[in-house]
């Protein structure tokens, strides 16, 4: 059994697409505390994984986010791959991808995803 103050895998990755969502929108974790009912220091937690956040809470802050719940879960492996055919690394990925404001930077990403995933085929 794990120790209670241990943190569990899945609230730490929750945690950190919170913060990602949160910094691509430019929301500080005070205006995020606001817009979902808690202060800074319990964003701060959640973020980090120290905090479990509630299913109604996770959604609160889905909707002030302006994204999915499945979002905030992007990277946590719960069987996703059965399901839609992508790991969880891609999902992940894809996530990441999300964050990138700058048109340029994702059109380089795509080609650089485009000439290795050609590669592999060449291989």
């Amino acid at each position: 059994m794990k120790p209670e103050n241990e943190r569990n895998e899945i609230d730490v990755m929750v945690g950190r697409n919170i913060r990602w969502v949160r910094e691509s929108r430019g929301l500080s974790q005070r205006q995020l505390g606001e817009l979902i009912g808690v202060t800074f220091q319990q964003v701060q937690k959640y973020e980090t994984g120290a905090d479990r956040i509630s299913a109604s809470r996770l959604a609160e802050t889905a909707r002030a986010l302006r994204c999915s719940i499945t979002k905030l879960f992007a990277g946590v492996d719960v069987g996703v791959k059965k399901t839609t055919g992508y790991s969880a690394a891609a999902l992940k990925v894809a996530a990441d991808f999300d964050r990138i404001t700058s048109e340029r930077k994702r059109a380089e990403v795509e080609r650089l995803v485009e000439r290795l995933t050609n590669q592999i085929a060449d291989d």
